[in-house]
C-alpha cells in the first residue's frame, strides 16, 4: 500500500494520504514539515496551570498567533487593525453526575486580566482588567461541534466557551483567564495565560495578516456575508495576495460555489509559482530565508490537498 506525505494543520502535525483512497487520511505526528512558530522571538515559559483542585473545573488558552495559512513572521493581531485576542475556556466536568447550568450564569465566572511577562498570574497584581479590558462571550461550542450554549456538562465531556477580549495594552504582555468573585466553593477555575502581541503594522503582511484574521473569524461564526467586506480588504491593499486567494476559496467552499474554489486555490498556486505577492519578500532580498521557502512549499502541499479533497471528497465540503 503506497502512502504521501502532505502537510496539514501546524508544524508537528502532519498528515499520510493513503494512494489508493484519497478521501482517507490517516495522522502522523512524528513528521514535522513546517513550524510555524520557530521565528517567534523567545520567553520564559507561559504560566503552566495547576492540576484541578475540584471535579468541575475549567482552563483557558489564547489564540494570538498566526494560523498556517497566514503569512510568516508576522502578527495577526494588530494595533487599530484587529485589536481582538481569541481565547478557549474549557469547562471540564471529571464527576460522573452531570451538571446542569441552564440557571447558572458561568459567563460570569471568569475574566481577562493582563500581566507582565514572567509574573505568576496567581500571585501578582494584574497591569490591567475589566472594566479597561473589554471583553465578550463570542459564541459556545458543543462537544459535537455545534455552536450552543450547553444546558448540561456531562462527564469528561469539553465545552468551550470562545471569548473575545480587546482594549488590552499595546505591547508583549501575558493575557490570563481568571476566576471572579462569582466563583462557587465546588468550582475550579485554573488560572492560565498566554503572551500576547498587540503592535503596530510594520510591513504590508502584518495589515494583511490582521485582516485575514478578522475574515477567519467572521467565517467562523457561520456569516460569509459579513466576512465578505474583510476579504474586498485584502484585495484592496494587495491583488496579488496569496492569503488572500487562499481565504477566497475558503470563502466559496462555504457558499458551494465550486468555479470559486478551484480558480481561487489555482491563483494560490499561481503566486506561489511565479513568487509575485508583494507582501513576500523577493528571492534577492536580505529578508528572504529558509523560513518563506517553507512556507512556500507548506502553502503548495496544503492547497493541493485541499484543491484534491474539495474536488474528490464531497463528504469532506
Amino acid at each position: 500500500m503506497k502512502y504521501i506525505l502532505i502537510v496539514c494543520c501546524i508544524g508537528v502535525l502532519s498528515l499520510i494520504v493513503r494512494a489508493d483512497d484519497p478521501c482517507a487520511i490517516l495522522i502522523d505526528d512524528e513528521s514535522p514539515v513546517y513550524d510555524l512558530y520557530h521565528w517567534q522571538p523567545e520567553y520564559p515559559v507561559g504560566f503552566s496551570p495547576r492540576s484541578p483542585r475540584r471535579d468541575i473545573f475549567l482552563n483557558s488558552y489564547v489564540r494570538n498567533t498566526s494560523s498556517d495559512n497566514l503569512y510568516p513572521a508576522s502578527y495577526p493581531s494588530i494595533t487599530t487593525l484587529n485589536d481582538t485576542i481569541e481565547v478557549h475556556v474549557r469547562f471540564v466536568n471529571a464527576d460522573s453526575t452531570p451538571l446542569d447550568i441552564t440557571k447558572l450564569n458561568v459567563e460570569s465566572w471568569v475574566e481577562p486580566r493582563v500581566f507582565e511577562i514572567g509574573d505568576n498570574i496567581e500571585l501578582a497584581n494584574a497591569l490591567a482588567a475589566p472594566p479597561s479590558v473589554k471583553w465578550r462571550v463570542r459564541y459556545w461550542q458543543m462537544p459535537n461541534g455545534v455552536h450552543q450554549r450547553p444546558d448540561t456538562l456531562l462527564y469528561k465531556k469539553d465545552y468551550i466557551m470562545k471569548l473575545d477580549v480587546w482594549d488590552v495594552p499595546e505591547g508583549k504582555y501575558q493575557l490570563a483567564i481568571v476566576g471572579t468573585d462569582s466563583v462557587p466553593s465546588w468550582f475550579d477555575v485554573m488560572p492560565s495565560s498566554d503572551f500576547y502581541h498587540m503592535l503596530p503594522a510594520k510591513s504590508l503582511a502584518d495589515s494583511l495578516n490582521a485582516w485575514a484574521t478578522i475574515f477567519e473569524r467572521v467565517m467562523n461564526d457561520g456569516d460569509p456575508g459579513a466576512a465578505e467586506p474583510w476579504l474586498d480588504s485584502l484585495f484592496a491593499h494587495n491583488s496579488h495576495s496569496t492569503v488572500g486567494y487562499f481565504e477566497q476559496a475558503m470563502y466559496y467552499w462555504a457558499k458551494d460555489d465550486s468555479a470559486g474554489v478551484v480558480s481561487s486555490f489555482d491563483s494560490v498556486l499561481a503566486r506561489l509559482d511565479l513568487w509575485d505577492d508583494p507582501a513576500l519578500p523577493d528571492t534577492t532580498d536580505k529578508s528572504f530565508n529558509s523560513l518563506n521557502l517553507q512556507w512556500k512549499h507548506f502553502m503548495q502541499d496544503l492547497t493541493n490537498r485541499k484543491l484534491e479533497i474539495y474536488i474528490n471528497c464531497p463528504e469532506w465540503r
